[in-house]
């Protein structure tokens, strides 16, 4: 498979904010696993999310005054809370935000970013949580600077990250759409896909948000649908709705990517995959937007650059569909690609 970037994700440190320290399941550090990664051909990625700081990390023990306050409290302003058992796999019960107006969490962050880069080796920074920077204006928070609205603070930050990274690719998660321009190569448009057709954590997102905020791909920056789901089990998701959502996200023309073991997908989600990753720089659109909440049929035209085009008309409802001639089976996708395409094997 054509893969240019393998990512290790959120694990390795052990608190949000203590991002040069790492877990002992990685008893060699990050830089020789990052120089394997490189060795065997891929761009070495990392995950961090650069505004958060849990309480019981050491940095927030060390610097309790890097930290945003509450302004009707005066203690930390905790964005996220886990008050019962399931803490991720972190002991923190608050997280919060690092005030990056402080100099001394300026020049850590900085620290960080340049570790990662140049003595790790890191080449792909994948940043989450980048809302914690840009949701809270002076009426609730109290930051060391005063005076700043709340992108001009998160611009801080994207800021000296780019800086510091230099021509690394980023990948910004949580990232406010519009102050991203000129600073990230990509941005996640929707959140975790999830392993259930609707829900919190669901397809729902991707059906969503990917249809009204793909017109910024390839233009503003990529669009990062999040991870394909390909495997056969530990999900709630039909083979149609596996097969029409990995479709409706490769074909999108921005970022693909799985979470998945490669080595255990079947033959036919192995092929899917495969095909869209060889699919060249490609740009998509929505043009009937207008209809597609009273059919409940999305149609995503895909331009390539030898002026070819792919329609992929899209069931997203669970029951059968009719449009322009086409029976639509529920949650399937039936692909218009032209004669002798690659593509038309995919049809299923």
């Amino acid at each position: 498979m054509p893969l240019d970037i393998f990512l290790i994700d959120d694990g390795f440190t052990p608190e949000m904010g203590d991002w040069l320290e790492v877990k002992p399941q990685f008893p060699r550090g990050m830089a020789p696993l990052v120089a394997d990664i490189a060795g065997a051909g891929f761009t070495p990625g990392l995950w961090i999310a650069p505004f958060m700081v849990g309480n019981r990390s050491r940095l927030f023990r060390e610097h309790p005054d890097w930290v945003v306050r509450e302004r009707a409290t005066g203690a930390p302003l905790a964005h996220m809370k886990f008050y019962g058992e399931f803490r991720w796999h972190k002991r923190s019960e608050e997280y919060y935000i690092l005030d990056i107006t402080h100099p001394g969490a300026e020049a850590y962050i900085r620290e960080v970013f340049r570790t990662w880069r140049h003595d790790w080796g890191c080449g792909y920074f994948k940043t989450d949580f980048m809302l914690f920077g840009s949701d809270y204006g002076p009426d609730k928070a109290i930051w060391h600077q005063a005076g700043l609205s709340r992108i001009a603070i998160w611009r801080r930050m994207a800021g000296l990250i780019r800086e510091e990274i230099g021509d690394a690719l980023w990948l910004g998660c949580g990232c406010p759409l519009w102050a991203s321009v000129g600073l990230v190569d990509a941005v996640r448009i929707g959140r975790d896909v999830g392993v259930t057709w609707k829900g919190d954590h669901s397809a729902e997102s991707l059906l969503r948000d990917q249809v009204t905020r793909n017109h910024g791909s390839g233009i503003l920056w990529q669009a990062d649908p999040d991870c394909v789901l390909l495997r056969d089990r530990f999900h709630e998701l039909s083979g149609d709705q596996v097969r029409s959502l990995a479709l409706f996200a490769g074909l999108a023309g921005g970022v693909l990517m799985s979470s998945d073991k490669l080595d255990e997908l079947s033959p036919g989600r192995a092929a899917l995959f495969a095909a869209l990753l060889r699919e060249p720089a490609l740009r998509c659109d929505f043009p009937m937007l207008d209809r597609h909440g009273a059919s409940g049929v999305i149609v995503q035209r895909v331009s390539r650059p030898d002026g070819s085009t792919v329609l992929n008309l899209f069931n997203s409802r669970g029951e059968p569909a009719d449009y322009d001639g086409h029976r639509l089976p529920p949650y399937g996708s039936i692909l218009a690609v032209p004669a002798g395409d690659p593509l038309a094997r995919l049809q299923g």
